[in-house]
């Protein structure tokens, strides 16, 4: 099989396994990149060869909360820039639909305050 014929393979794999795990919201991945539910099913089908092009990969990718690299290669980097339970938190906070996200994001910042951990992240945004 050719380099190129592997990463299609693992592309097609990897946003599989990606779509299962955000638990088939292939309809909130299609809003979020304005990609149809129906191109995304025709990426990952195994009879067709297309490929999206790499702004979409890339829309996709910050979609499902993965990296591109990961999407095309299927192979996470082995340094760790977060802790496992940090990753958990973000996994889980990214299979939640988005509104309810958002939800979730204020109630930690709200807990975050209520013991006193300043929020860098709200400074950067007004600052």
């Amino acid at each position: 099989m050719s380099e190129r014929g592997l990463s299609r393979s693992r592309f097609k794999e990897t946003l599989r396994k990606e779509l299962k795990r955000v638990r088939g919201k292939a309809t909130e991945v299609a809003i979020d990149t304005g990609i149809s539910e129906t191109t995304l099913s025709h990426w990952i089908s195994a009879e067709n060869t297309a490929v999206p092009t790499a702004e979409k990969a890339l829309l996709i990718a910050q979609s499902l909360g993965v990296s591109l690299e990961y999407l095309i290669t299927g192979e996470k980097q082995e340094s760790r820039i977060i802790s496992p339970d940090i990753e958990e938190a973000l996994n889980l906070l990214n299979s939640l639909p988005p509104e309810m996200r958002s939800v979730a994001i204020k109630q930690i910042r709200a807990l975050a305050e209520s013991i006193g951990v300043d929020d860098s992240s709200k400074q950067r945004q007004t600052g």
